[in-house]
C-alpha cells in the first residue's frame, strides 16, 4: 500500500510540472510552443495511462482484500467446526462413561437379586425337608426369577442402543429409546426386589408344617 502511495505522489508531481510547462509555452516562439504542446499532449496520454494503471491497482487491491476477507471467513468457519466437533466428541465420551457406570450398577443389582433368589430357593428346599408348606413361596419365587431374567435382557440392550444413539445425527431424539430401556430396567429391578420380599414374607408364617397323621 505504501508503494502504491509513493507512485501516486510521483504522478502528481509530474502533472504539476507539465501543467506549468503549458503555461510557460504561451511565452515561447511558435515552434517551441508547438513542441511544448506536443510534449504536453504526450504527457496527457501518459497521465491517462497512469490513471488507468492506478484504477487497475485499486481494483486489484480491492480484490485481494475481498479474497483475504473470504479466506478469513473460511478459516473462522473451519475453526468453529473444529471446536464443535471437539465438544461433540467430549460430550459423547462423557455420555458413554456415564452409561457404562449405569450398566455396571444395573448388572450389580441384578446379580445381588439373583444371588438372593438362589439363597431363598435353597432355603425353601430346606424347609420342604422339614415338611413346611412352600407352595405359595415357590410360586412367588418363580415370578421373581422370571423378572430377574427380564431385567438382565433389558440391561443387555442398553449398550448397543446407546452406541447407536451416540452416532445419530439427532442424538437427543435417538436417546429417547435409551431412556425408555433404562426406565424399564429400573422398574423391573424394583419389581424383582418386591417379588423377593413377597417370598420372604410368605415363609415367615410358614413354620406351620404340613399336616401329618399319627398312627392309631
Amino acid at each position: 500500500m505504501i508503494k502504491n502511495m509513493s507512485q501516486i505522489t510521483k504522478i502528481g508531481l509530474l502533472v504539476v510540472l507539465f501543467a506549468g510547462s503549458i503555461a510557460y509555452a504561451e511565452n515561447l516562439s511558435p515552434t517551441t510552443a508547438k513542441q511544448v504542446r506536443a510534449t504536453a499532449t504526450s504527457t496527457s496520454q501518459v497521465r491517462e495511462e497512469v490513471r488507468n494503471e492506478i484504477r487497475q491497482m485499486v481494483a486489484s487491491t480491492t480484490d485481494k482484500i475481498k479474497e483475504l476477507r473470504d479466506e478469513r471467513k473460511v478459516q473462522m468457519e473451519q475453526k468453529l467446526q473444529e471446536i464443535k466437533n471437539k465438544y461433540q466428541e467430549q460430550r459423547q465420551t462423557r455420555i458413554a462413561a456415564y452409561m457404562e457406570k449405569m450398566i455396571n450398577r444395573f448388572n450389580a443389582a441384578a446379580t445381588r437379586l439373583e444371588t438372593l433368589a438362589n439363597r431363598l430357593d435353597s432355603h425353601l428346599t430346606n424347609l420342604e425337608t422339614k415338611k413346611v408348606d412352600t407352595i405359595e413361596a415357590r410360586a412367588l419365587l418363580v415370578i421373581a426369577k422370571t423378572k430377574i431374567q427380564v431385567a438382565k435382557d433389558s440391561i443387555i440392550l442398553i449398550q448397543p442402543t446407546t452406541d447407536s444413539a451416540l452416532q445419530s445425527i439427532d442424538m437427543k431424539a435417538a436417546f429417547d429409546s435409551v431412556k425408555q430401556i433404562i426406565a424399564a430396567t429400573q422398574q423391573t429391578l424394583k419389581d424383582v426386589h418386591a417379588a423377593l420380599v413377597d417370598v420372604i414374607n410368605s415363609i415367615k408364617p410358614g413354620l406351620n408344617k404340613t399336616a401329618t397323621t399319627t398312627p392309631s
